[in-house]
């Protein structure tokens, strides 16, 4: 995985380790990689590099919408089909866009 040009910078200019979240390519570190404002892509790369987080962000995901029928609509992430934003919870991103490396 490719790191940021900050990461890269720090690490080479500043002669400072880079956390494990960097090196596997995250853009940040300060969310223990279960951002709520997280992207797809993020997402997808947190399956298999921290599968037992994705797995508690999903169930708590699950939890928060059956419990607060009104954030049903609503889900971390969204994506775009035929022109309309459509709700794509944790489970579907790991069913549609899960990167198996």
């Amino acid at each position: 995985m490719q790191i940021g040009r900050s990461s890269a910078f720090v690490s080479k200019e500043w002669k400072l380790p880079l956390s494990p979240a960097y090196q596997q390519g995250f853009h940040h570190d300060n969310c223990n990689r279960l951002c709520v404002r997280a992207k797809i892509e993020h997402c997808t790369r947190n399956w298999p590099v921290k599968p037992e987080g994705a797995a508690w962000k999903s169930r708590w995901e699950q939890r928060m919408r059956q419990t607060y029928p009104g954030l049903a609509k609503y889900a971390f992430n969204k994506r775009q089909v035929n022109g309309v934003s459509v709700a794509l919870t944790q489970e579907e991103i790991r069913d549609q866009y899960y990167l198996d490396e």
